[in-house]
């Protein structure tokens, strides 16, 4: 099933999504850090083949507060 959005980011996601030439995807974005262990985690939840999607937590830097939540 293909599904079509209809911002200019959505477009971009399903048309990186479409050219994907390997069996799986991850996507980042602009400024996010992979953290030590991610990669792994990720791995593992790979080879256990139970997931749709695997979704990682983040930090996020607010500009107006100056600081990192997790």
């Amino acid at each position: 099933m293909q599904f079509r959005r209809t911002s200019a980011y959505d477009k971009n996601i399903d048309l990186l999504v479409e050219r994907a030439s390997g069996e799986y995807v991850w996507l980042l974005g602009c400024g996010e850090i992979i953290k030590k262990g991610s990669i792994n985690l990720v791995l593992e939840e790979i080879l256990r083949d139970t997931y749709d999607n695997i979704l990682l937590s983040f930090d996020i830097y607010s500009e107006e507060l100056e600081s990192i939540s997790c």
